[in-house]
């Protein structure tokens, strides 16, 4: 259940979604799928509607995924609580400066991601030493580079060779069809084997499957 709220006025009802979300699941008691909650992005989801979040993933045992370090704007956000992703929630009335006060980085989402028993951060294009550092000793959390999307954008080179270096786990996913031309996990990697040679297909394969279920 992906959860977008910015609002302090969205916290109770998307919270509500979210347990309802979970509830359904339960109740079904099917064992062929995994229930998960997906507080969308840093810059879309209440701090403390995502600490709400947290809770609720931490008490019903839930798996969380959430887009992180997508882009240099999320981080000026985060870091000055400026630019042109803070010009943009003003120019639709979502921006609050006590939300995004400045001081702040993907650490603080990773920390929280931390506590829960699986969890996906998403993209993660622009991972600093800190936040590689951390992930390399919290293996619960594993990290989704998204290929084609990542070059559609024109992204610096992803980091992703140096995290599965010191042992974070790396997997392969697609994004969405708004900039991905076919969402084709197979094709992700075939492109990624034709940025990155020097990989062992052995190696790739991997991303999509087995490491892809333990993530």
């Amino acid at each position: 259940r992906e959860v977008i709220g910015l609002t302090p006025e969205r916290i109770r009802e998307q919270l509500a979604a979210a347990r309802e979300h979970v509830a359904l699941y339960r109740a079904q008691g099917t064992s062929e799928s995994v229930c998960g909650l997906s507080p969308h992005a840093p810059y879309t989801v209440h701090p403390e509607l995502m600490q709400s979040l947290m809770a609720l993933a931490i008490e019903q045992r839930l798996p969380v995924a959430m887009h992180l370090a997508e882009t240099r704007e999320e981080l000026q956000l985060l870091e000055r609580g400026d630019g042109s992703l803070a010009e943009f929630l003003k120019s639709i009335g979502l921006f609050d400066s006590s939300v995004f006060p400045g001081g702040r980085g993907p650490l603080e989402f990773l920390q929280a991601l931390a506590n829960v028993p699986r969890a996906l951060a998403v993209h993660g294009n622009y991972f600093g030493r800190e936040e590689i550092e951390y992930l390399a000793r919290h293996p619960n959390i594993s990290v989704v580079y998204c290929p084609r999307t990542h070059a559609w954008f024109g992204h610096s080179e992803h980091p992703f060779r140096r995290m599965q270096g010191v042992g974070i786990r790396v997997v392969l996913g697609t994004d969405s069809r708004a900039s991905n031309p076919d969402l084709s996990i197979l094709s992700e990697l075939q492109y990624v084997l034709r940025q990155h040679r020097e990989l062992q297909v052995s190696r790739l394969l991997k991303m999509i499957t087995t490491e892809a279920a333990e993530a």
